[in-house]
């Protein structure tokens, strides 16, 4: 199975002059570790979180979950447009050349992406599962998760522990006996 852990790496809050937080993920696989820098912007009370990264543009817009999702590589050839209205996933997408169109049905199961933004929620809570739609970026597809909080851990974030609730990410069905994720 392929395992990931993304970890928040610094918070800072933001300064008189700014609206802005800058959050910095590692990202970690087994045969690598990157940190990716996220922008935050909060414009009249919804959340604009863009990603600062040399090789990709990504932004997520949304409270609670994802409204408006844009992810770019053009190096790829890969441009991605998800927006959520009355319960529906609106997909756009043009990969290698290829268009690709289609309507998702949520169910009321929110998309969150990037999950790590929008589940401290579901992470205060008692409960202990959590479902969710993320993107597929390689099919610009929509795939249901599930969120299993798997207990405490302490991590140590530039030489500081911080306490954490340690959660599982894996897609529901088969698919979680192949891959997985921790936050």
């Amino acid at each position: 199975s392929v395992s990931t852990t993304v970890t928040a790496i610094v918070g800072e809050s933001p300064t008189k002059n700014t609206n802005q937080t800058i959050i910095k993920y590692k990202e970690s696989t087994k045969d690598s570790s990157e940190i990716i820098e996220w922008i935050q912007t909060n414009k009249n009370g919804i959340n604009h979180i863009s990603a600062n990264h040399p090789s990709f543009s990504e932004t997520t817009i949304g409270t609670d979950s994802t409204s408006e999702y844009y992810y770019s590589k053009p190096e790829d050839k890969t441009e991605i447009s998800v927006n959520v209205i009355n319960n529906t996933a609106n997909i756009s997408a043009t990969i290698n050349s290829k268009k690709i169109e289609s309507v998702v049905p949520l169910n009321n199961t929110p998309f969150v992406y990037p999950p790590g933004f929008y589940v401290s929620d579901f992470v205060k809570s008692d409960k202990r599962k959590l479902f969710i739609w993320v993107i597929n970026k390689s099919e610009a597809t929509l795939s249901q998760m599930i969120f299993t909080k798997i207990g405490k851990e302490t991590i140590n974030i530039n030489g500081k522990d911080v306490d954490c609730i340690k959660t599982e990410m894996k897609p529901s069905g088969i698919g979680g006996m192949f891959w997985k994720a921790y936050y």
